[in-house]
């Protein structure tokens, strides 16, 4: 059987339509380079600021503190000093530890990597509590980081001391319980966590202009799905395990059920 003229065309022929590897559309591919990788988004978290948290304890044996990157997105609700990630030793000193959180005094970001008391960090110029989605990522190698919060960009260097053994990692709280603990006031989503330093070329791709993409899929300048280590998309919408979407079940759990939300980016 053969369908000729498609679009007007005799080259446009589809032939042989019968399940086998036959069959033949010319003239009618779209190019890989622009397919986007489909992502399915229908929920967050939102966290209370005082009690709630994502605990991810389950990937630090997989995490590299001397190569790696960490990608989400948040939603602030509340004004106050809030952690969205953190990753640290699980003994003293505390100084041993990469984060991200919310600077309640100028509604900044602050970015920091401390390797045995030495540290570098960097705070952003744009404000984020405005009641909208944002995306933060952070890729470290032992030389330094380079910060990302939307479309802005800093690259900071001058790290010295040795990378540490994390023993603990938290979304949304303090992940070692040493001084006064900080809790996030707002949402998060979209969880993502790589054993590879990505470019920015790769980290334009992840935001994809504020819309994200399916990380467990190369598509276009992100080919990285192979390096991922944990991917939490807060997709189950009951009870307190959040599944780890990488395929490697480095599983999430939740410190209260009941913390899903429609409101997503």
């Amino acid at each position: 059987m053969s369908i000729n003229k498609i679009n007007g065309t005799v080259s446009d022929t589809l032939s042989k339509v019968n399940g086998t590897n036959d069959a033949l559309l010319s003239n009618m591919l779209v190019p890989s380079s622009k397919l986007k990788a489909p992502m399915i988004n229908s929920h967050s978290v939102v966290f209370n600021g005082t009690s709630n948290w994502l605990d991810l304890d389950a990937v630090v044996g997989a995490i590299s503190t001397e190569t790696g990157t960490v990608a989400l997105w948040f939603k602030m609700v509340t004004d106050q000093i809030s952690i969205f990630w953190k990753c640290n030793s699980n003994t003293l000193p505390a100084q041993n530890y990469i984060q991200i959180y919310f600077i309640s005094s100028n509604d900044k970001v602050k970015f920091q990597q401390e390797y045995g008391n030495s540290e570098v960090s960097y705070t952003t110029t744009a404000t984020v509590n405005d009641g909208a989605w944002h995306f933060a990522a952070m890729s470290w190698t032992t030389d330094g980081f380079t910060a990302y919060l939307d479309t802005e960009t800093s690259a900071v260097s001058g790290q010295s001391g040795e990378a540490p053994t994390m023993g603990k990692c938290a979304a949304g709280k303090n992940s070692l319980a040493s001084g006064t603990t900080y809790y996030l006031g707002g949402h998060m989503n979209e969880i993502a966590m790589w054993d590879a330093a990505l470019d920015a070329d790769a980290i334009a791709a992840v935001y994809n202009s504020g819309k994200g993409i399916n990380l467990t899929r190369d598509v276009g300048n992100y080919d990285n799905a192979s390096d991922l280590i944990g991917y939490w998309k807060m997709e189950e919408n009951t009870g307190t395990t959040v599944v780890d979407s990488s395929g490697n079940g480095e599983t999430g759990t939740l410190s209260h059920s009941s913390l899903f939300s429609t409101d997503t980016i």
